[in-house]
């Protein structure tokens, strides 16, 4: 599940827009625990790519999201989502492989 989530964002890293470069710095892979279960997140976005707002509730908006579904003003220039769809096949036959090699190597 490692090698997905490394593999998920370097790809989106590659897709994102490189308008001022923070977009790609912020991709990257967060390892968590609970339960006693390690599992990956791919994010994007955060500090690096927050803007001020003008007007409204909030105090910024991250363009990141604003990048990926587009804003009134702005038409979507998606790079993560498509770049999920895009391995999802790829990231279910390593996990269904790894599932066969436990299964084998405890004989079940």
């Amino acid at each position: 599940m490692q090698a997905n989530a490394e593999e998920m964002a370097s790809t989106a890293e590659a897709a994102a827009q490189k308008v001022t470069g923070k977009l790609k710095a912020t991709v990257r892979v967060i390892t968590k625990e609970k339960n006693g279960r390690k599992y990956f997140l791919v994010v994007a976005g955060g500090r690096g790519t927050r803007r001020d707002v003008k007007t409204g509730k909030r105090k910024f908006f991250d363009y990141a999201r604003a990048n990926e579904f587009g804003t009134q003003n702005a038409a979507a220039e998606p790079f993560f989502f498509p770049t999920y769809r895009r391995l999802k096949r790829r990231f279910r036959s390593r996990i269904s492989a790894a599932r066969l090699r436990i299964i084998r190597a405890f004989k079940l």
